[in-house]
């Protein structure tokens, strides 16, 4: 029976085997092993390793759980041969996010397809960069016997993926829907940027509307249309074409590192440099400065949305010259041949239409956009 609480035997007496420490009134507080061994110190040398392809929110968690538990921290990336990543950009993501003299990060190449899979390789690997690990954090349990390899405390962290329900196969299969689990410093590299291009009075502006409100996505603004609209004195000159130029970079890559989940990773630019240029030459007997044609190739996008001019014109005919248009865009056309282009025509829904599923269609196959970017972009 159960009285004030506890449990009560009426048929056993206080006589029948009772030990000591059952007879004993329990202390509040009290132990009930022996000893809790020496006092818990900070390990004095932590290492994390992995690939960080990407450099997501759980790698961010284990990092920053190492560092609250050690005096010093080393970060081991493995770059394998044909990775979508090349050496020098991860460790770029993970030194801008971490900034802190305590940690150090270093890249290994490898051919191991498994790391874990032989310790004493893995041991000899890291050995010019790290010795005397006191303890091993990772979200992998296969790692415990690398961590008995290197002689140091396994500290498995988050290996169910409960804190940060996230990886990075998962990331790799679907960056649309698990683009918010990447951290900042890496998202910029992953931001689908879109450029909608065309001739004037082709519906561009109107097509980021609709495509920002689809997507929630992040719009660069056309800086030639900024300049005018605020009032340049007797229309554009030379020296606004460069500066139409300069504000669209700084615009993009400041937009690009503040793209978010909520956004899907879609970075929508009203324009892009290769329009600039030939706008500048349409208007001026000088062609633009060299550096705006040397930046073009240096600044890839994933989709060139091109606006057919099939559309009425609506505009300053004394400033846009619509007569121009048709030429305008074969020109721009014929200079975007080798890039990834879906050309729109027909009406304002069936053109945000084709916009919206070429967008979607970007999402299928991260790492053939990944090999787009070329250069180590910070």
């Amino acid at each position: 029976m159960w009285a004030g609480g506890s449990y009560w035997d009426a048929t056993r007496s206080e006589d029948q085997g009772l030990t000591p420490a059952e007879s004993k009134p329990p202390v509040p507080g009290e132990k009930r092993y022996p000893a809790y061994g020496p006092n818990a110190e900070l390990g004095d040398h932590g290492l994390v390793a992995g690939r960080f392809l990407p450099f997501h929110r759980g790698h961010q968690y284990l990092i920053d759980f190492a560092r609250r538990s050690c005096k010093q921290l080393t970060i081991m990336i493995f770059v394998h041969p044909g990775d979508p990543v090349a050496k020098g950009q991860r460790r770029s993501w993970i030194a801008r996010h971490l900034e802190d003299p305590a940690i150090a990060v270093h890249e290994v190449e490898t051919t191991l397809s498994d790391e874990t899979a032989i310790p004493t390789k893995f041991k000899a690997m890291i050995a010019p960069f790290v010795q005397g690990v006191s303890h091993f954090f990772t979200s992998e349990l296969s790692y415990r016997s690398v961590a008995d390899a290197l002689g140091s405390t396994f500290v498995p962290v988050d290996p169910s993926r409960a804190a940060i329900p996230i990886s990075g196969t998962a990331i790799r299969a679907n960056l649309m829907d698990n683009f918010r689990y990447l951290v900042p410093s890496t998202r910029p590299w992953f931001v689908r940027r879109v450029a909608i291009v065309g001739a004037e009075s082709t519906g561009k502006s109107t097509l980021c509307a609709r495509l920002k409100e689809q997507f929630g996505a992040l719009v660069v603004p056309e800086w030639t249309r900024v300049l005018v609209e605020g009032g340049v004195e007797g229309g554009l000159r030379s020296e606004d074409i460069q500066l139409a130029a300069r504000s669209q970079i700084a615009s993009e890559d400041a937009l690009a590192a503040q793209v978010v989940g909520s956004n899907a990773g879609v970075l929508l630019c009203d324009t892009d440099l290769r329009t600039i240029y030939l706008w500048g030459e349409r208007l001026f007997t000088v062609a633009p400065p060299q550096w705006i044609k040397d930046q073009i190739p240096a600044r890839p996008y994933d989709l060139y949305l091109l606006c057919d001019p099939d559309v009425p014109f609506k505009g300053a005919p004394e400033r846009d010259l619509p007569v121009h248009r048709r030429a305008f865009h074969d020109t721009l056309k014929k200079a975007l041949a080798n890039e990834h282009v879906v050309e729109l025509s027909g009406s304002r829904d069936e053109r945000f239409q084709m916009a919206a599923d070429a967008i979607i269609s970007l999402f299928g196959s991260t790492t053939t956009l990944l090999s787009r970017r070329g250069t180590i972009m910070v």
